[in-house]
């Protein structure tokens, strides 16, 4: 755990547990209640299987946004160098539960882990938000009972982890995530740097499939799929994002607003639905 989500978990009063698992760890986060509140947390190259309860928004720079209410499963590869995610989360009960492989451990004959590996070396990020893994996922991130010893509760964790890859490897089987050619992930990519040139300016659909030499139907099409959000959702999410760090580095809500594109009163506006609170807080 980083040293800034563990200070924010004390802060907040989430329990974390952490079990070995074939080269790999499990992780255990469960809280029964508690503010909302913000925290970064870098994660390491490897793959990354998880499911949550949880009202959550986070942004990475390689990998856009990720936003859930309720219960979720995902599958990130992160690749060398790792990365960072800036992450909101909201008050009330939260519970996750994961399994983290790092690239050493990733060389597995295993059928069930091979075939995750298969899916998220084709796409990155993938989510899944209906099958026998989302069911499970109240099951799986449910607390233990302290009456357990530690030797009973890790096995109870390495079991349900095994269960959480196997649920995940039927679903990505039998339905599929979604698809994205290398192809795809550098266009989509693409676009994206060419947002972030230039967050603040108008960056109209037309205007972008342009620049990038793309069709519109195309370039969102990838852009989605690359990135799980279209790319309206992904300009407002980091336009909101920067005023936020503006923000909190002193600016005012004038002063936030002019360098995202916004007026005063939009970005309130917008800012309360983002992140459920005025910018003045």
């Amino acid at each position: 755990m980083v040293q800034e989500f563990d200070d924010f978990a004390e802060k907040v009063q989430v329990t974390n547990d952490e079990v070995p698992l074939n080269g790999g760890v499990i992780w255990h986060s469960a809280r029964p209640n508690g503010p909302s509140g913000n925290y970064q947390s870098p994660l390491p190259a490897g793959l990354h299987i998880s499911c949550g309860i949880a009202d959550m928004y986070s942004f990475s720079r390689d990998f856009g946004v990720f936003e859930t209410k309720g219960a979720t499963v995902s599958i990130l590869l992160v690749p060398d160098g790792g990365t960072s995610f800036q992450t909101t989360l909201g008050s009330g009960s939260v519970r996750s539960f994961g399994y983290y492989l790092p690239p050493s451990a990733m060389e597995t004959d295993d059928p069930i882990m091979q075939t995750v590996l298969a899916a998220a070396q084709k796409s990155p990020l993938a989510y899944l938000t209906r099958g026998a893994a989302i069911k499970s996922a109240p099951r799986l991130t449910a607390l233990i009972a302290p009456a357990y010893d530690i030797p009973v509760r890790d096995s109870l964790l390495q079991a349900r982890a095994l269960e959480l890859t196997a649920l995940v490897a039927a679903e990505l089987a039998d339905q599929g995530a979604a698809r994205v050619s290398s192809k795809q992930r550098r266009s989509a990519q693409s676009v994206r740097d060419t947002i972030e040139a230039s967050l603040s300016g108008p960056n109209r659909l037309e205007d972008l499939a342009r620049a990038n030499g793309m069709s519109v139907r195309s370039m969102t099409a990838s852009f989605r799929q690359t990135f799980g959000v279209s790319i309206n959702e992904y300009i407002r999410s980091r336009r909101m994002e920067e005023a936020a760090a503006a923000l909190e580095g002193g600016a005012s809500v004038a002063e936030a607003a002019f360098l995202v594109g916004y007026t005063p009163n939009a970005l309130s506006a917008a800012f309360k639905k983002h992140f459920h609170r005025n910018p003045s807080t």
